[in-house]
């Protein structure tokens, strides 16, 4: 019976095309309307707006992803060939054993030729993103909200569309959860990838044949549905019901006219044995012609005559594939090998080997395949009865015969079989090693180059001596990689010498990097891949905890990757291995011990164990006495905003990074520093990420003024923003949605690398909360005696309270009382005090007792005091006090040891008002500014303006004092320069003051006025004076001074004149002077207006020029000058010299 005819003519009518109309909007709750407003918002909003005017770039972009998802249907069609395949074995051993790896072959092929045309659509897409350069938004941030997105279907869909009691496994119930997949996917896929329904169901229920059956009556079987997806799927769930079967054929009638859809139905009839079935399709093909239209068909045709036991239909068949492009298909060239095999007998293993030696020419690309691996090892398992284990010299002689042909042309090969045959009987064991020692040999090519699938083999040969033997190997083998490299860049640097005055200077720069670049490859390619790594150490620890096998693994791995093997070995529960790592972490360096810790804590925090991640915060601040940096507080920042309810936690780690403002656009956006420039660099190499260097514009109206140093110069631009130097580069801080990404890809190289791993969600733990919640209940009674006694219960256990109980206590205890709090942290055990250690509260105490403050702050870890938030903290304090030279020296210290400087400006102020602006540390603070690229300072501005007054450089101050911003303290070296310039008398120069009187309305200051008044005074010019008071009173809505008052009092020489001007004032406060006067006067005339007036005025208090400093005791400057000074080494070298003379003299 001719079957495709039939198949054929069903596809012109859908029998039950009526009854599935079954979508009915009134079913579909609320929350459809919600959570697609919302997906629209978070998806497509941004991407609207930012590409507003880039529509055109856009489709283009999206043509190219969509011809991008189709290779990549292609690919999952395929792919599902694999499952399918693998699925059809359960039914049929021997049918198994002869093709399931021809199988695998053949879609891994189709697999390539797909993925090469992805690649070919991937170089158009980037190549019309070149030419779009102002499309920024990345598609791969459109696919990661999609994610994040579908994530929170998964988790809403029972909540929102059922109600508790609705039990899923009911196919009405399904069809609701089909529907609204169907809506909720459409507006994410624009009508594809219906087949994600599929993915979703099987995630959402318990599947079974009825899910499947409401699937399939939903589904609109249009053109875009009838994929062979949903062909394999749909066959593969109806093979026991004939009924849904047949409608499944008929629907895809014109999937079955193609190579695909022939394929899937082959295999349905071999797996369930109806072999009839399959011989009438056979025929139907071969009358059909199909072969010349579709070569791949000849692939399905051979299996299914091998299947038949029809030997020399197959062979025509492979006769005929050999003269078209599937000749390189090496699928049906592995059917017959096994084939053969499956006769059990000694004909069939030399026509087995007869066939490969004849046909191999032809896929010669299958000796590199698994499916040589799997034949080799089949024929080393060849058994009879008469003459037991036959086929070991079969394949010496067959691998020999390839080596003279040059098959096998590397030790690839090799390596690849003996990791297939250590893993099975024996007697493939025996031989496996055997071909290793072959393979080692000195006259083979160098085994190092192949040294990470020779230790993963030894590993699982159990070899722990050729093991270490090889490691030392690798470890020789760098020495010599360093030696060379080491020479290569001393060649190169004196060979750069020698070109210095040629034109080609920086061609060679470039070159030379390249070489260095290359050298360092060479170097590195002998790192191990940190699963490899993992394999070794579990290795190790199988013998004995081989410390040698330990110390040679850790050396030779990847040491951007040990926070992998410290985070999972620690979530799988090997402590021992965790010990181990870190042992070697602290023998290392600091600088590696350090950054991996802070990646650690990252991972932590990104997987949600907030209390394992203080936990090594703690460590690594009181075991290894390394700084948090703020970076690494950044990321518990990030932890703090992406939770809601805490805003405290987040000012709490916001006190901890060090901001400092750095010019990179008009903007005044700001970008922060690490204490650690090593950690950021390497951050940034291990993400592959380029640093971006941000350079400040400058106009070409932009006028150099004067150099401040030898090399740098302040510019002045018209916007009125002074900008000195180049910025520094930007730093780019991964946020927790990649993290997790990193730390999902990375858990699954481990688990497909190793054996026994467990998921990602098995480590999952359940948190503790017990102390959580007792805590949380006294922080919500603000209940501070309560706190302290949880607190202090918990003191006594030497771990980190479960996530952020433990802070959250400490923050609030500080804020409702101060004195209890101080009276906790001094009792607070070590552990714990380093991570709870607060900037601000320390602030607060310091304003309350300087003395007691630095107390306190003395019995914290060595590692808090020489952070920069701690010398930051101290310095703000001492300039709060007035302390001068005690900041001086902290700045000098700070300066020395390139720590970040926040509070800055607050210094110069305070240096500024005591006249102390040409202090050699302000000096050398200027340069460092310079240094950083900042925007210049008010400060700043005016130090230099006050320079260029005492040099009487006025044209230089006059230009800067222009350009720069204005304040009180401008205003007044301002009224300096003016003054200077254009002196009174003559009165015509009261012209050119005018911009200042701009500026002081502008600031609703009186500075200029009394200024000026003070000016005329000591030019004798009262009568000006007390003309310009007069025309002042006149307008109500200007105020005037006590000092204003001040000064046309005493220019007023007439007793009466002088009570007019009086009463014509409107403040309510008075100088002594003033109030002295007007008493005086009025003791004699006796106004009554006068009195009472003078009865409501209040005497305004004297402002000093420069402020008063607080004293502090011997010990808080001894404590300060010794930890945070220039001297610091000095005194300790002292300390240390006298102690060693004590010693020397009592032992005399």
């Amino acid at each position: 019976m001719n079957t495709i005819p039939k198949l054929k003519n069903a596809t012109k009518t859908i029998l039950l095309s009526n009854s599935f109309k079954l979508y009915d909007n009134s079913i579909i709750t609320s929350y459809h309307s919600n959570i697609t407003q919302n997906y629209q918002k978070s998806y497509f909003g941004n991407y609207r707006k930012i590409n507003n005017n880039n529509n055109n770039n856009n489709s283009n972009n999206h043509y190219n992803n969509n011809n991008n998802n189709n290779n990549n249907n292609n690919n999952n069609n395929n792919n599902n060939n694999n499952n399918s395949n693998s699925n059809n074995n359960n039914n049929n051993n021997k049918y198994n054993n002869k093709y399931n790896n021809n199988n695998n072959n053949n879609n891994n092929n189709n697999n390539n030729n797909n993925n090469n045309n992805n690649n070919n659509n991937n170089n158009n897409n980037n190549n019309n993103n070149n030419n779009n350069n102002n499309n920024k938004i990345s598609y791969e941030s459109s696919l990661s909200r999609k994610q994040v997105f579908l994530e929170e279907i998964d988790q809403e869909l029972r909540k929102k569309i059922f109600s508790e009691k609705m039990e899923l496994t009911t196919p009405k119930n399904l069809i609701k959860v089909v529907k609204h997949l169907d809506i909720v996917l459409n507006i994410i896929n624009n009508g594809e990838h219906s087949f994600d329904k599929i993915i979703f169901l099987r995630k959402l229920t318990d599947y079974n044949i009825e899910h499947a059956k409401a699937l399939f009556d939903t589904i609109k079987w249009n053109e875009k549905n009838k994929t062979p997806q949903f062909l394999r799927f749909f066959i593969e769930e109806f093979k026991d019901d004939d009924k849904y079967l047949s409608l499944v054929l008929e629907y895809h009638g014109e999937q079955l006219m193609t190579s695909t859809g022939i394929s899937i139905v082959m295999d349905h009839y071999m797996r369930v044995g109806k072999k009839e079935e399959l011989r009438k399709l056979i025929e139907s093909v071969v009358i059909s012609n199909k072969m010349a239209e579709f070569p791949a068909i000849y692939e399905p045709l051979i299996k299914s005559c091998l299947y038949l036991d029809d030997h020399e239909s197959a062979l025509s068949f492979y006769n005929r594939i050999l003269s078209t492009p599937q000749r390189l298909n090496h699928a049906p060239f592995n059917y017959f090998l096994n084939y053969y095999l499956d006769k059990d007998s000694e004909d069939g293993v030399s026509k087995s080997v007869n066939f490969f030696l004849r046909f191999i020419k032809s896929v010669p690309q299958f000796i590199t395949t698994e499916s040589f691996c799997n034949y080799i090892g089949r024929l080393l398992n060849v058994y009879l009865p008469s003459q037991g284990f036959i086929g070991r010299p079969v394949v010496e002689d067959l691998l020999s015969m390839l080596q003279k042909r040059a098959f096998i042309t590397s030790n690839n090969v090799y390596l690849a079989l003996i990791l297939h045959l250590v893993r099975d009987d024996v007697n493939q064991k025996e031989f496996a090693h055997q071909i290793y020692m072959e393979i080692i040999k000195p006259e083979h090519s160098d085994p190092l180059k192949n040294h990470r699938k020779i230790i993963k083999y030894l590993i699982k040969a159990n070899q722990p001596n050729e093991l270490k033997e090889l490691l030392n190997k690798i470890k020789e083998k760098q020495k010599e990689a360093l030696l060379k490299n080491a020479l290569l860049i001393e060649q190169q640097q004196l060979k750069q010498q020698q070109q210095q005055q040629q034109v080609q200077n920086q061609e060679f720069d470039n070159i030379s990097e390249i070489q260095k670049n290359n050298n360092s490859i060479q170097i590195d390619q002998f790192a191990m891949w940190f699963p490899l790594t993992q394999l070794l150490l579990e290795f190790g620890q199988k013998h004995n905890n081989d410390f040698e096998i330990y110390e040679e693994s850790l050396k030779n791995a990847d040491q951007r990757h040990l926070h992998i093997l410290l985070f999972y070995n620690e979530m799988v529960g090997n402590s021992e291995l965790v010990s181990v790592i870190e042992n070697y972490l602290e023998r290392k360096n600091v600088y590696l011990l350090s950054s991996t810790l802070s990646k650690l804590i990252q991972w932590y925090l990104a997987f949600d164990r907030y209390h394992l991640a203080l936990y090594w915060l703690s460590k690594k601040i009181s075991t290894y006495n390394s700084a948090a940096s703020p970076i690494l507080m950044t990321y518990f920042k990030q932890f703090s905003e992406s939770n809601k309810n805490q805003s405290e936690l987040v000012k709490f780690w916001n006190n901890h990074i060090l901001v400092y403002p750095i010019q990179k656009d008009n903007n005044n956006n700001t970008q922060q520093f690490s204490e650690d420039d090593n950690l950021i660099k390497n951050q940034n190499e291990e993400d592959g990420e380029e640093e971006q260097q941000q350079q400040v514009g400058v106009d070409e109206s932009v006028t150099k003024i004067k150099t401040m140093t030898d090399n740098d110069k302040i510019n002045i631009n018209n916007d009125n923003i002074i900008r000195i130097g180049e910025t520094k580069k930007l730093i780019a801080i991964k946020s927790q949605f990649e993290t997790r990404e990193d730390i999902k890809n990375s858990w699954e190289q481990l688990a497909t690398f190793l054996t026994n791993v467990k998921t990602l969600e098995e480590v999952k733990e359940s948190t503790n909360l017990p102390f959580s919640l007792k805590i949380q209940k006294a922080c919500t009674d603000e209940d501070a005696d309560r706190i302290i006694e949880i607190l202090e219960e918990h003191f006594e256990q030497s771990t980190i309270p479960t996530h952020n109980a433990l802070l959250v206590a400490y923050i609030t205890l500080g804020r409702i009382d101060l004195e209890k709090y101080i009276f906790l942290l001094n009792k607070t055990p070590r552990h714990i005090r380093n991570i709870v250690y607060d900037p601000s509260i320390y602030e607060k105490i310091l304003e309350m007792d300087f003395d007691m403050g630095i107390n306190i702050l003395s019995k914290e870890s060595s590692t808090i005091l020489q952070s920069h938030t701690t010398y930051n903290l101290i310095l703000k304090a001492c300039c709060n006090i007035n302390q001068t030279e005690l900041a001086s020296m902290i700045v000098a210290r700070m300066i020395g040891s390139k720590r970040i400087i926040v509070h800055s400006e607050l210094y110069l102020q305070t240096m500024f008002k005591n006249g102390l602006h040409n202090h050699a540390v302000v000096k050398n603070l200027k340069n460092v500014l310079i240094s950083y690229g900042t925007k210049v300072s008010q400060t700043l501005c005016n130090m230099e303006i006050l320079a260029f007054l005492e040099n009487g450089e006025l044209d230089d101050a006059l230009a800067i004092f222009t350009a720069s911003p204005k304040d009180i303290e401008s205003l007044r070296l301002g009224l300096k320069i003016y003054s200077k310039m254009y002196p009174i008398p003559p009165l015509s120069n009261l012209h050119n003051w005018t911009p200042l009187l701009n500026i002081q309305h502008n600031l609703k200051s009186s500075i200029f006025t009394e200024y000026l008044y003070r000016y005329l005074y000591e030019k004798d010019l009262q009568h000006l004076i007390v003309k310009l008071y007069e025309k002042t009173t006149m307008d109500p809505s200007v105020e005037i001074s006590p000092m204003e008052l001040h000064y046309a009092l005493f220019s007023t020489a007439n007793k009466n004149k002088l009570f007019q001007v009086f009463l014509s004032y409107r403040g309510n406060q008075i100088t002594q002077e003033s109030f002295d006067l007007i008493k005086t006067v009025n003791q004699t005339l006796k106004v009554e207006e006068v009195k009472n007036k003078l009865s409501k005025l209040i005497i305004a208090p004297n402002i000093k020029d420069t402020p008063t400093t607080k004293p502090i005791t011997h010990e808080t400057k001894e404590f300060l000058i010794f930890n945070f000074t220039p001297y610091l080494k000095n005194q300790k070298l002292k300390r240390q010299s006298l102690a060693d003379e004590t010693l020397s003299n009592s032992t005399k």
